[in-house]
């Protein structure tokens, strides 16, 4: 979880699970890259509707990005977790805030 500037608030991986990247890399990812993808998509809203979330999916696993009103929440997921899924976590991690 990261703050609109990139500020990281939480970063945690589940017990018992191994990280397939770098420490550094993890927080790069919530500083800057995430910041900076959600603030180009968001660009787009005033003409397309609230951004709901954002997906990269990888070889070994997604990352699903969604934004907050005062930032965003990066979640890794399996790749077995089914796409039409996505929109009903992001809904959850929002309802969170």
């Amino acid at each position: 979880m990261a703050t609109n500037k990139g500020a990281v608030i939480f970063a945690q991986m589940r017990n018992g699970v191994t990280s397939m990247t770098p420490a550094s890399n993890k927080l790069t990812d919530l500083e800057i890259r995430a910041q900076y993808i959600i603030e180009s998509a968001e660009l787009e809203s005033r003409w397309v509707g609230p951004l709901d979330h954002i997906t990269f999916c990888f070889e070994k696993y997604v990352e699903l990005i969604v934004p907050l009103k005062d930032g965003y929440v990066a979640v890794n997921l399996e790749k077995d977790v089914p796409s039409e899924s996505y929109p009903k976590i992001s809904k959850a991690i929002r309802e969170l805030e």
